[in-house]
């Protein structure tokens, strides 16, 4: 099944990071400043660094929601006001906390909501969504309400709502957070079989020991 697809310029590099400094609105002072970095494409860029160095910012700064100086330049196109709704198609973000993304009565509803605001059609956010669905092992979860599965599911559930957008940049914030052996075994083999590229927040950076192509950037 092909259900992750790769957009953006052949042959440009996914996402370039120059001089960046980010603020939040009620801060004078920066919450981190002067990062600089590539990531080529189909490669994983591990963020590390202990709480409070930035790594949910960084995220969050990447697709445009944090107030940031500097360069991002995603497939070679610079991120500015005029092209952010364009570009912010090509990454789909997964928060730490789940709950923070599955807000619907059913899973389907939480799904089939980015698609449907992209205007597509019934057949097709049905055929996203059960796609999606079965990517992450939760074939048949359509009609259960996230607030009533486990962690486990939780995160995958959220990373399903992500993969119906079919994103060419993953931005995952903690997959792994609070998940015991046999969880955290499962998302990383769904993580792996992710094709794009993917950038990943996380404390657990041994767990990615095994990944392909992989950057490491740590965060003071």
């Amino acid at each position: 099944m092909q259900l992750f697809e790769t957009k953006g310029e052949a042959g440009s590099c996914p996402l370039e990071v120059t001089n960046l400094t980010a603020y939040y609105h009620d801060m004078s002072e920066p919450v981190w400043k002067g990062l600089s970095f590539r990531v080529p494409k189909g490669s994983t860029m591990i963020v590390t660094g202990g709480n409070g160095s930035g790594k949910s910012t960084l995220l969050l700064a990447l697709c445009g929601i944090i107030r940031t100086t500097g360069e991002i330049r995603i497939f070679g196109e610079v991120l500015s006001e005029k092209n952010l709704r364009k570009l912010r198609r090509l990454m789909g973000v997964m928060f730490e906390d789940p709950e923070d993304q599955l807000f619907c009565p059913t899973l389907y509803e939480d799904l089939a909501f980015g698609p449907r605001n992209l205007g597509l059609g019934k057949e097709e956010v049905e055929a996203r969504v059960k796609d999606a669905l079965e990517a992450v092992g939760l074939a048949g979860f359509e009609g259960r309400s996230p607030h009533h599965m486990s962690l486990g599911e939780k995160r995958r559930a959220a990373l399903a709502t992500i993969l119906t957008m079919k994103p060419a940049i993953y931005l995952l914030d903690e997959p792994t957070a609070n998940l015991d052996k046999r969880h955290k075994a499962r998302m990383l083999e769904i993580i792996k079989r992710l094709e794009g590229t993917r950038v990943i927040a996380t404390h657990d950076e041994e767990m990615f020991g095994d990944f392909e192509n992989v950057v490491h950037y740590r965060l003071a």
